[in-house]
């Protein structure tokens, strides 16, 4: 299970309202593009894997910067950038909410999840955890941002999966 903790903390650590712009359309300030463009670099090197395996793409990224940005505002975002996951950093419900939507309103979560599990699994435990995780949604991403614990979660996906942790 340490693995899968692992693998989902360095998930989560990307940082994750809707489509991309959410209901939001009118024009970003300049302050607000640069934040778009710093959070999908961060993205895309924290969703970068062995051998520099990218796992996801610059419009998902461009997507969630965006759709962080529009759905928290500027200073969350910018205080969201510069947390570290593994330091007990807890935001506030709503926003983690928002956050979370924003990564998997972007993503491919299955295929993200596959890609970062590759190589780690056989394949018929690996289908069966990306598919698992996937379904989970945004619900472990939210409960990370919020300083919640995702293990429970987690663990349901690594016993339905025989997984080797």
């Amino acid at each position: 299970m340490r693995l899968m903790k692992t693998l989902a903390l360095a998930l989560l650590a990307a940082l994750a309202v809707g489509a991309c712009g959410g209901d939001d359309d009118r024009e970003l300030t300049a302050d607000e593009r640069a934040m778009v463009d710093d959070l999908a670099d961060q993205f895309i090197a924290d969703f970068t894997g062995v051998a520099d395996n990218r796992l996801i793409t610059d419009d998902e990224a461009s997507c969630f910067g965006e759709n962080v940005v529009r759905g928290v505002g500027l200073d969350t975002a910018e205080e969201f950038l510069e947390q570290d996951i593994a330091d007990d950093f807890a935001m506030a419900q709503a926003d983690a909410d928002r956050i979370a939507d924003a990564l998997v309103s972007c993503v491919d979560l299955e295929a993200l999840y596959r890609g970062g599990l590759t190589g780690l699994l056989e394949d018929e435990q690996l289908e069966c955890a990306a598919e698992g995780l996937a379904r989970l949604g945004a619900d472990p991403f939210a409960q990370e941002f919020s300083g919640e614990n995702p293990d429970g979660l987690l663990n349901d996906i690594a016993e339905d999966c025989d997984l080797p942790f």
